[in-house]
């Protein structure tokens, strides 16, 4: 059996995982509230870190992106400051935005093994934080997972293999040859994508439907 659900809760990034136990029971509501939360990510004093960071507020950001990353990802941001970090940036922002799977971002990770972890880090980061503000909003899908499942997609984004399945299903346009060909691209642990998409079921189903 296949969770049509994941597949658009990462634009089609998911080939989905086999026979899943009965998605978590919601609240009544929850959908329709979540459906329509725009906006970016309240971090809630139970997240772990990296989504939730003690930071200054900057007085030299040059955008809102760049406030909100500097405001909410402080730590993980020093991290890939160091110049050392600077051509695993420019590698990943020149991948092609082609709807098939490549190694763009796998041979980006394997140029610089060092700073990938923290490069992961600085994106799940920013993923949860600063979507309205470097992610045009975001969609309904994407704030409803971000305030419902952040820690099922924290778990994701910060494993290597996972995180590439979703940059290379992100560039699929929902085609489902094509997600299926990056899930089988890069081997995931299933435990992931599970978690994911259960959460994803039991409340975000109303905000992600296609």
């Amino acid at each position: 059996m296949r969770y049509a659900l994941i597949c658009s809760l990462f634009f089609a990034a998911f080939g989905c995982s086999p026979s899943p136990a009965a998605p978590r029971p919601v609240d009544s509501g929850a959908e329709a509230e979540d459906a329509g939360a725009i906006g970016d990510a309240e971090a809630g004093p139970a997240l772990p870190y990296p989504l939730t960071q003690q930071c200054t507020p900057p007085t030299n950001a040059d955008s809102g992106c760049s406030q909100c990353s500097q405001e909410k990802c402080c730590l993980s941001r020093e991290k890939i400051l160091p110049a050392a970090v600077d051509p695993l940036y420019a590698c990943t922002t020149a991948c092609p935005d082609k709807p098939a799977p490549d190694d763009c971002f796998a041979a980006c990770f394997a140029a610089a093994p060092e700073y990938e972890g923290a490069y992961r880090e600085y994106f799940a980061c920013r993923y949860h934080n600063c979507q309205a503000t470097c992610a045009n909003g975001g969609s309904a899908c994407t704030q409803c997972i971000e305030n419902r499942c952040a820690v099922e997609n924290m778990s994701c984004l910060l494993d290597r293999n996972c995180f590439l399945v979703y940059q290379c299903g992100s560039r699929c346009n929902g085609n489902a040859a094509c997600a299926e060909a990056c899930n089988k691209k890069f081997s995931v642990n299933p435990k992931l994508i599970e978690d994911l998409a259960l959460c994803g079921q039991g409340f975000c189903q109303a905000a992600c439907r296609p």
